[in-house]
């Protein structure tokens, strides 16, 4: 199966492993699903990132 998750449920369960969004990259990191991703979801995430280590978070 293949999904699509919303950028903020992703980088959520990245940040928040023990809550429901970190539940579902788990499982995603399990293999119980295939995760899709699009190049502008991609480029979303690199900017969070990129901002949260200019914010030294």
């Amino acid at each position: 199966m293949r999904v699509v998750l919303d950028t903020n449920v992703f980088i959520s369960g990245l940040l928040l492993p023990n809550g429901v969004p970190g539940r579902i990259v788990k499982a995603w990191q399990q293999a119980q699903y295939t995760l899709a991703f699009s190049e502008p979801m991609l480029s979303e995430i690199e900017r969070v990132f990129d901002a949260r280590n200019d914010c030294g978070i």
